[in-house]
């Protein structure tokens, strides 16, 4: 009604118009990755840094404390990182985000809170260490990767356990988020079946192969259901969000 009206008062008017959260994006590639720790997640996401094809990332985590001990981390490994959150006053934060813009930094460890000003073309790779709380954050997050009319990859990392949110984040993007496997980092654990139809983890299996090789599953091949339900990564839940 309001668009009606504003129609018929104006003259060539220019509409601009928000695209919603469940948008597909569709200059971006999506993986998961699935971990059976906290231990095999680090290994895991370590390894994924050091692609030559990853030339800015941002590595999303749920706690500020997180934020910062990941970054501390991959600076000792030898990566430019740092960490971005809500505890940070807003200068170190401009300080930050303008290290990045000018490729200073190669990894930035974001919380959602403190994302959602980044807007970097140079950004290539966007990394879930953590799942958002809300399917919605998910396609922000990715967001991040892809300005530009650029192609860009985001990679989420997550358990077993961890399979009805992706289903969700599935329902609302409308998109099945391909399972990614690299011989050496394959999980040990595997997906206890359910009596009901559900979500699928294993578009993707390890098959034999030289250490750090992505291998996919052939088209048509049988999938275990997802279901085992474990603990969060053996991490301690006094992280503060944002």
């Amino acid at each position: 009604m309001v668009g009606n009206i504003a129609r018929r008062i104006t003259t060539d008017p220019l509409r601009i118009q928000i695209t919603g959260a469940s948008a597909r994006h569709e200059n971006i590639e999506q993986r998961v990755h699935f971990v059976d720790d906290l231990l095999h997640k680090n290994r895991l996401l370590d390894h994924l840094l050091r692609d030559t094809a990853v030339e800015q990332a941002v590595v999303f985590t749920a706690t500020k404390r997180d934020a910062d001990s990941i970054a501390d981390r991959l600076n000792i490994a030898g990566f430019a990182a740092a960490a971005l959150h809500g505890d940070m006053h807003q200068g170190a934060r401009n300080r930050t985000l303008d290290a990045l813009r000018r490729g200073q930094l190669r990894v930035l460890v974001a919380t959602d809170v403190a994302a959602r000003g980044i807007d970097v073309p140079g950004i290539t790779h966007v990394f879930n260490y953590d799942l958002p709380k809300f399917a919605e954050d998910y396609v922000h997050r990715i967001g991040r990767t892809g300005r530009a009319g650029r192609n860009g990859m985001a990679i989420t990392l997550v358990t077993y356990g961890e399979g009805a949110h992706v289903k969700r984040i599935e329902r609302l993007t409308k998109q099945t988020i391909p399972v990614d496997v690299i011989a050496g980092f394959e999980p040990k654990k595997s997906a206890a079946t359910r009596s009901r139809p559900g979500w699928k983890p294993g578009d993707a299996r390890s098959k034999p192969g030289k250490p750090g090789q992505r291998t996919f599953a052939k088209p048509g091949a049988p999938r275990k259901e997802g279901g085992h339900r474990g603990q969060r990564d053996g991490r301690s839940a006094e992280g503060r969000r944002g």
